[in-house]
């Protein structure tokens, strides 16, 4: 996205939505290449189970912490 909108599109943020299990697993490059997250918790929930689904919360939130970056729960 960044690459699309050039010079033009410096300032503007990325949020992007985490709402499958495929956005679970690539998390960490789609963290590196947005600005925040918004974690969907009621969508994952019928991918992941409901101890699975707590522990991909925990560790999206450290992982954006450690990055420095917004991360937004959904529920």
């Amino acid at each position: 996205v960044r690459e699309l909108l050039g010079a033009n599109g410096k300032d503007i943020k990325i949020v992007s939505k985490i709402d499958t299990l495929e956005g679970v697993q690539q998390y960490e490059n789609i963290l590196k290449h947005s600005d925040s997250c918004i974690f969907v918790r009621n969508e994952l929930q019928w991918e992941l189970a409901a101890e699975k689904l707590m522990l991909a919360q925990k560790w999206v939130i450290e992982s954006a912490n450690a990055a420095a970056k917004p991360i937004m729960m959904q529920s």
